[in-house]
């Protein structure tokens, strides 16, 4: 069985810059599993199913963060770390490698970190908890089968080499090394083809792979961030990402 992320409940303070740089339309708090409350700020439409999705659950209290809040924090923190904390020469840098404006390297960054954890909707990591099972099983996230859950990283770079290339017309020589750096942000890279070979089973099928083109594309809508496609991605620039995400 996969572990569970473990999260007591409680979420920090957000300073005044956090709060100005993620421009969240979806900031959701949830404070007990079986009567989750949910608190938006300026809300956009969402699919109330995909608040199901869990991201850190704590193994004995069992309070519960869902997908969507990690990854607009994640974001959040991501910008709020290149603003306020690197040198402005670090984005000038990379943007110039990347061959993109400044504005759209920072969405970009941004962006690659707060969808990290997308792989970890799929069935074998959801419904490890009974709960999220039956709620999920209830919205047609069935699963086709019972099985452990693949390595979530490797779910990731899967689920973000599609996304990237069918959606955002990334070449794929850029795709490939980008979703391998997301996807490695427990600190291994993996192979193209360690996540080739999924079975039906393992990502579950099409109700499933339409729920992580969703949460992907509302992860940015929250942000308030646009995704460009870097025409290269040299060595540099992926190392650089890699520590961001990681």
């Amino acid at each position: 069985m996969a572990r569970r992320g473990a999260h007591d409940g409680t979420l920090p303070e957000r300073s005044s810059a956090e709060a100005n740089s993620i421009r969240a339309r979806e900031v959701i708090y949830v404070t007990a599993v079986t009567k989750p409350k949910v608190r938006m700020e300026d809300p956009v439409v969402v699919q109330p199913r995909l608040v199901l999705f869990w991201a850190k659950c704590h193994s004995k209290s069992g309070a519960w963060h869902p997908l969507i809040a990690h990854a607009l924090e994640t974001g959040a923190v991501c910008r709020t770390l290149i603003q306020q904390s690197l040198s402005p020469h670090f984005l000038c840098f990379v943007a110039r490698v990347l061959q993109l404006d400044e504005a759209a390297t920072l969405d970009l960054v941004v962006s690659l970190a707060a969808v990290h954890d997308i792989g970890k909707m799929n069935p074998g990591f959801q419904h490890q908890i009974d709960w999220f099972r039956k709620q999920l099983e209830a919205q047609c996230f069935a699963a086709p089968e019972r099985t452990l859950s693949p390595p979530h990283g490797l779910v990731t770079a899967h689920s973000l080499q599609r996304w990237l290339e069918q959606v955002h017309g990334m070449q794929p020589d850029v795709a490939r090394p980008l979703a391998s750096v997301v996807g490695g942000h427990h600190g291994v890279l993996p192979l193209p083809e360690q996540w080739r070979n999924f079975s039906a089973a393992e990502l579950g099928g099409p109700s499933w792979d339409s729920a992580r083109t969703s949460m992907l594309s509302l992860i940015l809508e929250g942000l308030g961030t646009s995704l460009s496609c870097p025409l290269r991605l040299p060595h540099s620039a992926a190392f650089i990402i890699a520590g961001l995400v990681s």
